[in-house]
């Protein structure tokens, strides 16, 4: 059973991170983590409109048709650090119709715990996303993007400089986001930071500006 992340610094990277399908029993560590996370944004004087309902709906379901788990968590040992929800779709918000015709997946609501802030762990979970979708095994094709958005230009232009997205303005029906997608791609590097659930590893920092190819 996970618990919330752990404030001290001593706790980190004990073992290597796991990303797991969010069940039911979740439900209320997520919302304190996301509530931790929009406390400190406001604290911090950001006051941006975060997808919260995306993930905290969500917790414990499947995609229609799919089943494939919508909320996936990040978790260092036992420690919840991270949380977002993917889906097989791309919203009808901002992108364009031919754009919303592509086979996608889009990460939506992703939070990560503030004691975990320097860590970045946001580009960690995007590049899980980004091998996840590759690795994955549709019956109707590949996938041919990881999309997301924000409405952040700080956000959005740290991850085209570290995630590797290309950052595009959003339709007029969203002016005031940033639309971001990526190419699904295998990343075996990432196994230096994600463990498999029935196998951990051992500690592993991450390193900054790391090949991850």
């Amino acid at each position: 059973m996970p618990r919330l992340g752990a404030l001290d610094a001593a706790s980190r990277f004990r073992d290597q991170y796991e990303m797991r399908p969010a069940t039911r029993a979740d439900e209320e560590l997520v919302l304190e983590l996301i509530t931790a996370r929009l406390k400190e944004l406001d604290l911090r004087g950001h006051e941006l409109a975060l997808d919260r309902a995306s993930v905290v709906d969500n917790v414990g379901t499947s995609e229609e048709a799919r089943d494939r788990p919508v909320v996936w968590l990040l978790l260092n040992g036992l420690d919840l650090v991270g949380c977002m929800a993917l889906r097989t779709s791309t919203p009808d918000w901002g992108w364009s119709l031919r754009e919303r015709q592509d086979k996608a997946l889009t990460i939506s609501g992703l939070f990560t715990h503030p004691a975990y802030r320097w860590e970045r762990l946001s580009r960690y979970m995007v590049w899980w996303a980004v091998d996840h979708a590759w690795h994955r095994d549709d019956t109707d094709g590949p996938l041919w993007w990881v999309r997301g958005s924000t409405p952040s230009a700080r956000v959005a232009e740290y991850a085209r400089e570290h995630m590797g997205v290309t950052v595009m303005n959003a339709a007029r029906d969203a002016p005031h986001a940033f639309l971001m997608q990526r190419r699904p791609q295998a990343l075996p590097g990432l196994a230096r930071w994600f463990a498999p659930a029935e196998r951990p590893g051992l500690p592993a920092r991450p390193r900054k500006g790391w090949d991850l190819t």
